[in-house]
This record gives structure tokens, C-alpha cells and sequence, in this order.
């Protein structure tokens, strides 16, 4: 069975990231920039 994304189900996930963002308030300038809308730990490519 393959992982998926708890949020948008999605089985399309990468192992290849160079970072984590922990996201706690999606009110928050930087989830808006990022377009988060949930709480959690996001993998991020720079």
C-alpha cells in the first residue's frame, strides 16, 4: 500500500526534499506566502 498525504490524499510524494517546515498557525504570514492551510510538517524544496 502506498503512503499518502493525510490532507489531500494524494499518493504522489517525493523522498527528494532539502527541508521541513513546521507550520502552527495557518493565519500566519508564512503559510499565506506558502499557501498552507493546516497545521503540520510540510517538506520543502529551495
Amino acid at each position: 500500500m502506498k503512503k499518502a498525504c493525510k490532507e489531500c490524499k494524494s499518493t504522489d510524494l517525493t523522498s527528494s526534499f532539502q527541508g521541513v517546515i513546521v507550520i502552527f498557525d495557518p493565519e500566519s504570514d508564512v503559510a499565506k506566502h506558502l499557501g498552507i492551510k493546516a497545521p503540520g510538517k510540510y517538506a520543502i524544496k529551495v
